[in-house]
């Protein structure tokens, strides 16, 4: 072969080869990627309570999109409050029963080898299954923060109704009630909790 034809072909493959090699950037981005794709779905089992006039504990579940790896995350799921039920003196609490669906998202704001710290929000809706003549259909919301370590996710939140989860006015024209001693439990808007659940990676 022409010696200077081996030459340019020599170069022309010399160049491809840095055409296609890839920049440590790229490697970045391409390891981002690849890890963005590990363990996307997951599900959720687990527990919180919630506490101010009122106690309310609630086992939930949910499934969801994001790992700790990705910047945010998205569930949706359900649970169960039961309301009051751990106070011995009725006189001063009502017990109910509710049934919530509810979405959350969260922010990893730090995140390292696919533990994170987060922020989220979260909208529940709650629907009354006993006691229906004292409890209300009403909205939630809540801000949290926690940390997701291994599988365990632990958060603490401030959860905010949008309506009153009792009815009011039926206490206060009922002669069961003690309406004065039961007012601190009615007209509670706002509750402070904490939650710990575990998580299932699905594979799909």
């Amino acid at each position: 072969m022409n010696p200077k034809r081996l030459l340019i072909l020599t170069l022309f493959l010399a160049m491809s080869a840095m055409l296609m090699a890839q920049t440590p950037a790229q490697k970045v981005r391409l390891k981002k990627k690849r890890l963005g794709s590990i363990e996307r779905y997951h599900a959720n089992v687990g527990l919180e309570t919630a506490f101010n006039n009122n106690l309310i504990v609630a086992p939930k579940f949910s499934i969801g999109y994001g790992s700790t790896i990705n910047l945010f995350n998205i569930d949706l799921g359900a649970k169960y409050n039961v309301v009051n039920s751990l106070f011995f003196d009725d006189s001063r609490h009502l017990t109910m029963h509710q049934a919530a669906i509810f979405v959350s998202a969260q922010c990893n704001v730090v995140r390292w080898n696919f533990n994170c710290v987060y922020i989220g929000a979260e909208m529940d809706f709650c629907t009354p299954v006993f006691n229906k003549t004292i409890a209300n259909e009403h909205f939630s919301c809540r801000g949290h923060v926690g940390v997701k370590y291994r599988k365990l996710n632990i958060g603490a939140y401030y959860e905010y109704d949008l309506a009153p989860m009792m009815n009011q006015k039926y206490v206060y024209e009922s002669a069961q009630y003690d309406y004065q001693s039961l007012r601190g439990s009615l007209f509670e808007r706002s509750r402070v909790g904490i939650s710990i659940t575990y998580n299932f990676v699905m594979d799909i």
